[in-house]
C-alpha cells in the first residue's frame, strides 16, 4: 500500500488528531486517513456541483440566493 508521510506538523493539530483518535477509538494514523478520505470526498462531490453551476452559468441561467425568499415566506 502507498505511504504518505506528513512532517512539520503543528503541535496542536497533531493534539486535536490524537483527542479525535482516541475519542472514536482509532489510532492517529487511522483516524488521519477517514478524515482525508471524508475531505477528498467532499472536494469531488461539490467538483460535481460546481460544474453543474457552471454550466447553467454559460447558458445564462443563474440562481439567486434562497435565503431570502426563505424570509419572505417565514414572514408571510
Amino acid at each position: 500500500m502507498p505511504e504518505l508521510i506528513l512532517d512539520n506538523v503543528d503541535g496542536g493539530i497533531l493534539h486535536q488528531l490524537q483527542s479525535l483518535a482516541a475519542l472514536h477509538g482509532r489510532t492517529p494514523a487511522e483516524e488521519a486517513k477517514v478524515i482525508l478520505a471524508d475531505a477528498v470526498r467532499s472536494k469531488v462531490a461539490w467538483a460535481c456541483v460546481d460544474e453543474i453551476y457552471r454550466g447553467h452559468e454559460s447558458a445564462g441561467r443563474t440562481h439567486s440566493d434562497s435565503a431570502e425568499l426563505l424570509r419572505e415566506d417565514r414572514d408571510r
